[in-house]
């Protein structure tokens, strides 16, 4: 994998756990603001590993290849919203960031991230800051690395998901031709060793 020109990250602060609201998010009635906690099996089994919380989330194999971990729980109805820190890229910034469908729960997670063949979810590539769905590619954002906060919005009240970056809107990834299935869950994908992510808190006053 070629490495590709990385974004500067912005500077460390003392609410680097806590997700920031994007204003247009803000203003959204019957937003739901969450968590992930990731699935320890599914992490496990793909050779990642977890915090005591499971909301960090390390590569520890030196093995290139795609391994998936999905969040503890998925949605089937409303609009959610989450962000993912990368605290540490990798050589390439190899990092998916997305939402899986239902099928993946309890699947084997290695070759495998959200919007892969087969999956009917969607990704955020932090390599190329291409969109990904059903292992096909399109021109979608900037790249990401460390330190930057990918936020995003899955509206399953209109079947769309769309992504942020340190607060600010990237785009809309899917339409509802693309999320077809009955429940999603938030899921990121790494390929290379020593790559982290940490699902960051909610702010108390967005507590639904």
């Amino acid at each position: 994998m070629p490495a590709a020109a990385m974004p500067s990250a912005p500077p460390a602060t003392a609410s680097s756990t806590t997700l920031t609201v994007p204003e247009d998010v803000s203003f959204l009635p019957r937003i739901m603001y969450v968590q992930p906690q990731w699935n320890p099996s599914c992490a496990a089994a793909a050779g990642l590993v977890l915090d005591r919380r499971n909301t960090a989330l390390v590569q520890n194999v030196d093995k290139a290849n795609w391994k998936m971990a999905i969040a503890c729980e998925g949605y089937r109805r409303g609009v959610i919203y989450f962000a993912v820190r990368v605290v540490d890229q990798g050589l390439h910034s190899g990092i998916m960031i997305g939402v899986s469908d239902s099928r993946a729960y309890g699947s084997s997670p290695s070759n495998f991230y959200p919007g892969s063949q087969g999956d009917a979810g969607v990704s955020y590539s932090g390599h190329s800051g291409l969109r990904y769905h059903s292992n096909i590619c399109s021109t979608f954002g900037p790249p990401y690395g460390r330190g930057d906060e990918i936020g995003v919005l899955l509206d399953l009240e209109r079947r769309t998901c769309s992504f942020y970056r340190n607060g600010t809107r990237v785009g809309t990834a899917a339409g509802a031709d693309i999320l077809t299935e009955w429940e999603y869950f938030p899921a990121v994908a790494f390929f290379e060793l020593g790559q982290t992510v940490i699902s960051l808190d909610v702010p108390a006053q967005s507590h639904s």
